[in-house]
């Protein structure tokens, strides 16, 4: 009941973008978890040709699609990996004409110094590195190479 409510008191123009998430991810959901690789591939690591935005009304669009990630994620009762966010969240700025890069990193030790092989997905777009460290803030790019970027979690 407190869910609904609080969908309830969202602006029309946030609700339609929430729902739209919802479906996003429930498709990509689908599409990573019940379909092969084979099929899903393009589906995961599609390119984005064409883009309108400019980079102010990009980064507006980012901030609130990111906003309402993390509500939604909150509410849902089941866990979303860090994959299905990314691929959803991609699609739907691709959806709105802004470019964004699907990471997928790879580390052998992990914050203890333990040798344990963790994986991470991300994107990247206007500049920021998004949902990196499992965080929904933008993160200016480090100032270090490509190799580090994509290897470094």
């Amino acid at each position: 009941m407190k869910i609904i409510k609080g969908f309830l008191g969202l602006n029309f123009y946030e609700k339609r973008k929430i729902l739209t998430l919802f479906f996003y991810l429930i498709q990509a959901e689908g599409m990573i978890s019940f379909m092969p690789y084979s099929v899903s591939r393009p589906y995961i690591f599609k390119e984005n040709s064409v883009y309108k935005s400019s980079q102010e009304s990009s980064e507006k669009i980012l901030k609130l699609y990111l906003k309402l990630l993390k509500i939604l994620c909150n509410k849902l009762p089941w866990n979303i990996t860090c994959l299905r966010k990314a691929v959803a969240l991609r699609n739907i700025l691709a959806k709105e004409g802004v470019a964004a890069t699907l990471r997928i990193g790879m580390s052998k030790i992990d914050n203890m110094g333990n040798t344990k092989l963790n994986a991470h997905a991300w994107l990247e777009s206007c500049g920021y590195e998004i949902l990196k460290n499992g965080t929904y803030n933008l993160l200016e790019y480090p100032k270090s190479s490509l190799n580090q970027r994509l290897f470094n979690i």
